[in-house]
């Protein structure tokens, strides 16, 4: 087995990651109207929301095939989504979908 591979976390539901940057929407005014400081995924993954997952390898994904994903798991709006810093906040919410894609710990989450 090779020891120098990154072993791969394993995450349940719910599961909340606070975000290195919080997502603002403004008013017409430029006000603040809400701030999210984290997202909590707590929906399992859909047969749906897989069906448009591209297969036949890591070489046909894209960051915005996980986007949907983690909307389905989090409730949250694509457009919030969309708005995850990519370094800090996007790059975390791929891992835990990533765990439960098939060849993680679980394929579609914990059943309670």
């Amino acid at each position: 087995m090779d020891q120098t591979k990154e072993k791969i976390k394993s995450y349940s539901l719910p599961y909340t990651l606070d975000l290195i940057h919080p997502i603002r929407t403004f008013n017409t005014s430029g006000d603040v109207v809400q701030e999210i400081k984290a997202i909590t995924f707590q929906n399992r993954i859909t047969a749906k929301t897989m069906a448009k997952f591209p297969t036949g390898g890591t070489e046909y994904l894209l960051m915005e095939h996980f986007f949907p994903i983690i909307s389905q798991m989090t409730g949250e709006l694509m457009g919030t989504v969309e708005k995850l810093d990519y370094a800090d906040d996007l790059q975390p919410a791929i891992e835990v979908v990533s765990s439960f894609l098939a060849g993680g710990s679980r394929t579609i989450g914990d059943s309670a």
